[in-house]
């Protein structure tokens, strides 16, 4: 399927006629979004139902695939960015419990 350039993701269904957006057809069209803004913001947030939810989170995948395939992010840049708990520069380190009970 060809996809304009500038077309949203929504346009993107529409033009699919299916409920949830390839990560093929999101990556493309997040590549052709960066090459024209390397600023392009993430996707919004969806999640009225378990599908948009979903879609987000594919979105999301290819959001991230796209700005390591044209190297405006690293894999630890992604990772550190998306971590649900962020360690220290110094490292984390391992507390052997039995010596603080």
């Amino acid at each position: 399927m060809i996809v304009s350039p500038g077309a949203s993701l929504t346009e993107l269904e529409r033009t699919a006629s299916i409920s949830c957006v390839k990560f093929t057809e999101a990556k493309a069209h997040f590549e052709n979004a960066f090459r024209r803004n390397p600023k392009t913001p993430a996707p919004k947030v969806r999640m009225a139902t378990v599908a948009d939810f979903h879609d987000w989170k594919a979105e999301m995948r290819a959001y991230d695939a796209a700005k390591m395939d044209l190297n405006l992010a690293t894999p630890q840049q992604i990772q550190a960015q998306n971590a649900a708990i962020h360690v220290r520069k110094g490292g984390a380190r391992i507390v052997r419990h039995a010596e603080y009970v």
